[in-house]
């Protein structure tokens, strides 16, 4: 629930923004015929696209074993989803703006803040065996980890409400600039993510 109110507040601030600073400009500009405002939304988008940026921060578990070494960890991801801003594309049909919502990019990290990382518990199944991990043992755990998230990002339906919340902020902000009507196509609703 949490994740989601950041989602909701991100898209906001990003329409919000996006609708001020394209006013302003088109505020301060010459007058233009239409068609010149409609070319100048159309290349205006990549902006707005920008701004249709995710943040997440999320506690992650982490109970993982190599042979019989267990370990037992906690670690902050924190990443974004964003969209592919060379592969948007904005095309006239007719006097209506069609714009493609692009790919999304998924960047999942580890967080750098102390404490991020925490190891609970290391124990082996035999008696008197090494409970120690290398940190190349440690990092290939995290990266499953990162792994595993990224499809948790996907299955519980995050990519899907980015990509529902920037086709929305782009319409309202695209319809609110122009006279001309706006259609979004959103061909990958759930997102591009191939396991």
């Amino acid at each position: 629930m949490k994740l989601l109110s950041i989602l909701r507040w991100t898209v906001l601030l990003a329409l919000t923004a996006t609708v001020i600073f394209l006013a302003i400009r088109f505020k301060n500009s010459p007058e233009a015929s239409t068609h010149k405002i409609q070319q100048a939304l159309v290349t205006e988008i990549k902006p707005a696209m920008e701004l249709c940026t995710v943040e997440f921060i999320e506690d992650v578990p982490i109970k993982a074993h190599i042979g019989t070494r267990h370990i037992f960890a906690r670690t902050t991801l924190s990443g974004f989803i964003s969209f592919d801003l060379d592969s948007a594309a904005t095309r006239m049909k007719g006097d209506t703006i069609i714009v493609t919502l692009p790919p999304e990019t998924v960047e999942i990290h580890e967080s750098t803040l102390p404490g991020s990382y925490e190891v609970i518990d290391t124990w082996n199944e035999k008696l008197l065996g090494s409970t120690r991990f290398t940190t190349a043992e440690e990092n290939d755990i995290k990266r499953k980890v990162i792994d595993n998230f990224r499809r948790k990002i996907y299955a519980k339906g995050y990519v899907r409400q980015a990509r529902a919340d920037a086709a929305a902020t782009l319409s309202q902000m695209l319809s609110a600039m122009s006279a001309s009507p706006v259609e979004i196509s959103d061909p990958a609703p759930g997102g591009y993510f191939k396991p």
